[in-house]
Parts: C-alpha cells; structure tokens; sequence
C-alpha cells in the first residue's frame, strides 16, 4: 500500500500518535514484561477508576480481578508467553464494583507491550438480561400452552387483508377437524357455527371488523358428528394509523357444561317452585278431605251399628264396602298428606345408618315374627340427612321386603353400602316376589299399584315417598328385580 504524505506528517507523527493514544475511547496501556505501567491514556484511567498519575505508579498485579477469575498477574504471564492475546478480562473497579473488559495485548518491541481494553460490562448485562428475558418468554410461552391446552382454551389470529385464519391445535380439537379439513378462511369457520347462530356471528364479525376494538360473544358450533357444542369467543383488533383493521387476535373455548349445569339450575328452580305448588295443594285437598270422609265413615259405623238386624244380607254388604273404601280413602289421605310433609322440617345432622335400622327393625318386630322373616345388617355407614325422612325410607323399604314375600316361603333381606368419593349407594336385597320389568319406573309413582287384589295390601305411596326422600338428599332411588327372583333396591345418598 503506498501512502501519500508529505513532509509536515513525517515530522509531526509523533505528536499525530499521541494525540490518537490520549483521545482514544478505548483503554490504552503500556507496560514493561514486569507488569509495571509505563504509559496509560484517560480512557484507561477512566475504566479502572484510577488517575493516570496513580496508574503509572502500579504494577499489573494491582488491578484485582473477580474472585473465580484468574489474578491480573497470572493472566499477564500467560500472555508474555504467547505474545499476542485477545480476550475477557473480569476485575474490580476502584470503587469495588465488578466489571468486565474485552483486551487485544500485542508486543510492540522487546520488554514493551501494547494492552488495548474495551468495557464491557453494561453490553454483557444487556445480554445476560436479554437472554433471562427470552428463557422466561419461552418458559411464559410453554406454560401458556399448557394451560391453554389444558383448559381447551384456543387461540386463534386473523389477517383480514388476506383473508388468513390461524388456528392451534387447541382449536382444531375444539371443532372436532383436522388442519388438513380446514382452508383457513373466515369463511370456513362460518361454516362450521351452527346454522341458526350463523347470521348473527356474521353480522357481528363484520360489524368487529369495520369499527369495534373487541369482541365478546356465545355461538353453537355443529361437530362433523352431527353433535352441538356452545363455544364462547373473545378477541382484540389491531389498526394502522388510518383506522383501518390489519389484525384480529382471539380465543375460543367450550362452555357446553356451563350452559349444562345453567339450564339444569333453571329446571331445578322451576321444579322447586312445581314441587312447592304440588305439596301446598296435596296438604289442602287432603286436608279438606278428611272432614267430609270422617262424616261418611261417621255415618256408616252408625248404620252397621244401630240398623245391621234391620237391613238384609245385600244392603248389609254393601254398608260394608262402603265402610271398606272409607278406610282405604283414609290410607290415600294419610299418605297423600305424609307424601306433602316430606322435606317440610329441612335440617340436617348426622345419622348412624346402623342405629337408624335397627330403630325400624323394632318398629316391624311384630311383622318379622309373623313372617319368621331373616335380616342381614352389613356394615352401613354415617350420613348427613333428615331423621325423620330416612327412618320413614328404610322403614318403606324393609317393609316391602317383607310384605312381598313368596307364599310359604320366609322372607330373607340382606342391607348394605358402599361408599365412594361422591356417594353412599345402599342396597336392600330381598327373596320376595319380584317385579317384572315393565313395571320397574311406574312402582315409585305416586298411587300406582302393581298388584290390584287385597292379597297385598298398600295404597300405592310408599315408593313415590322413597323416591321424593332420596332426592331430597340428592340422589336417586332404582330397582332391580325379575319375577320370582327377589329384587334388589338401590338408593344413594350424597356423601360429605
């Protein structure tokens, strides 16, 4: 390379060398191969936070450097021994703080050396943050896709200028279709809302689209199995200067069960206030029954007692199915009037299932003996309910057991339980006659009766109080059962 300088450079090149060295933004530093400092510039100075003067008067040994980094003096003595070295070098600065400096070290002639230095500290914390920022982004970012895919929560992100629609694969599992079934478009996501939804998502998506910066909104979309989900959807929009829509960005999730467990509250309120209007008007027409019938029965006791020589053996007979049906009304009321009790008296405590049973084997003592009937207690466990209710639900129970006994045969029940995390399932197993299946749902219907003959007697209420009991307490009562082959009724209750 041939340069063309005159003979004013020549003679002030010296002058041009140090006014680069002292101006310089780098540290410069001279030493001999003893580490003494034989020339340093302000920068220098600056770095360490030394003056020139102060340095000058040091050796290499004295700038210390962190602790789990090699000594100044040791990392100088590797250099002399290669002569050229380009590196880190981590030391503390005069006021105790830690610092880090890049280094070019170069031998300019014997015994001199040349230590060019950068600061570095603030560009490696720079780094170091930009690089813990990014890991807790990719952290931030997997977690979020966990609870995202975790919670069904789909993301979705929309180009309205080209008409592109990106799903994830919470999305796509959230319509039941694969990245290979969808073009991609807002036109085929339209086509997925159920139809009579459709219009109005239109309307509403376009309207997001024109002027709206959010959008929060319930759809039903049709799975490719034909079956209806309810999705819930909100998004933001993004726009240029101008107003004008370049972005839309959003999530979907299911809220089928939602809308489930909402409707069922619903039903359940208007059973309620049903329920409610159904009691008040069984307590006052059987109320208001029971006056005239005690005048009928009344009236046909007298007769059979003060007319029974006086009529003849068919009007005698039928005084005597009036004053039967009388006291089969009476049973109807009674119930009909226990039936609209039920649930009346609505507080809770703690039951022992056991003592419970043992309480109404004693109440039917009378009707065991009579039968020679055989009851097998299991282990039954502790309940939260109503004591009046449940003594009344075993005591209907046991005593259908025992009514509905096979003719010569005695009957034999057996009462257990089991318990899981939700409910206590109690089952009363019988030998008795059994119930054919077509009639397993009308038996817990109130006044229904399967068996028409006096042979067994009731009024048709027991099970419709069995049934009203047991979903008092939140569970549900069914049988199982064949004729002749005994029959098992299960019952649950909810467990605490």
């Amino acid at each position: 390379m041939i340069l063309n300088m005159d003979a004013e450079f020549f003679t002030n090149k010296e002058n041009i060398l140090q006014a680069i060295f002292d101006n310089s933004l780098n540290a410069m530093m001279v030493a001999d191969d003893n580490g003494n400092y034989l020339l340093v510039n302000q920068a220098a100075a600056n770095m360490f936070g030394y003056t020139i003067e102060e340095l000058l008067r040091m050796n290499v040994k004295d700038i210390h450097t962190q602790p789990e980094h090699a000594d100044s003096a040791q990392l100088y003595r590797q250099y002399l021994s290669r002569g050229k070295e380009i590196g880190e070098f981590a030391f503390i600065h005069r006021d105790q703080t830690p610092r880090v400096a890049m280094y070019h070290a170069i031998r300019i002639c014997s015994n001199i050396n040349l230590s060019i230095l950068e600061d570095v500290t603030e560009k490696k914390r720079a780094v170091e943050t930009l690089e813990e920022t990014q890991k807790a982004l990719e952290k931030t970012t997997e977690r979020l896709q966990l609870s995202t895919s975790a919670a069904s929560i789909g993301i979705w992100d929309y180009d309205p200028v080209k008409n592109q629609l990106i799903w994830d694969e919470t999305m796509f599992r959230l319509y039941g279709i694969s990245p290979q079934d969808f073009p991609a478009t807002i036109e085929a996501w339209f086509h997925r809302i159920h139809p009579e939804d459709n219009p109005f998502i239109q309307a509403q998506t376009f309207e997001w689209i024109k002027d709206k910066s959010e959008i929060d909104t319930e759809f039903r979309i049709t799975l490719p199995d034909e079956s209806i989900r309810y999705i819930r959807s909100k998004g933001i929009s993004y726009r240029d200067e101008s107003g004008k829509i370049s972005r839309m960005v959003g999530t979907n999730w299911d809220i089928t069960k939602e809308k489930e467990a909402e409707a069922q509250k619903i039903r359940a309120r208007q059973l309620e206030v049903k329920n409610r209007e159904l009691e008040q008007f069984a307590y006052v027409a059987s109320h208001d029954l029971r006056e005239p019938l005690r005048s009928i029965m009344s009236f046909a006791g007298l007769l059979k007692m003060r007319y029974a020589n006086q009529l003849d053996a068919e009007a005698g007979e039928y005084l005597e199915f009036i004053y039967q049906a009388g006291g089969r009304m009476e049973k109807l009321i009674r119930g009909l009037l226990e039936y609209a009790h039920i649930g009346i008296e609505k507080q809770r405590e703690m039951i022992d299932c056991n003592v419970w049973v043992d309480n109404v084997i004693h109440d039917l003592s009378s009707l065991i003996s009579q039968t020679n009937a055989t009851i097998e207690i299991q282990k039954l466990p502790v309940v939260q309910g109503y004591s009046a209710e449940l003594h009344t639900l075993f005591l209907n129970l046991i005593s259908n057991g025992l009514k509905y006994h096979k003719e010569g045969i005695a009957p034999h029940i057996v009462i257990s339980a089991k318990t899981d995390a939700k409910n206590h399932t109690f089952c009363i197993e019988d030998n008795g006659i059994g119930i054919d299946a077509q009639y397993h749902e009308k038996i817990f219907v109130i006044f229904q009766r399967i068996h028409l003959n006096n042979f067994y007697e009731g009024a048709g209420i027991g099970l419709a109080h069995c049934q009203k009991i047991v979903e008092l307490h939140g569970g549900k009562i069914w049988v199982e059962s064949e004729p002749g082959k005994g029959s098992r009724f299960y019952f649950t209750l909810e467990a605490d």
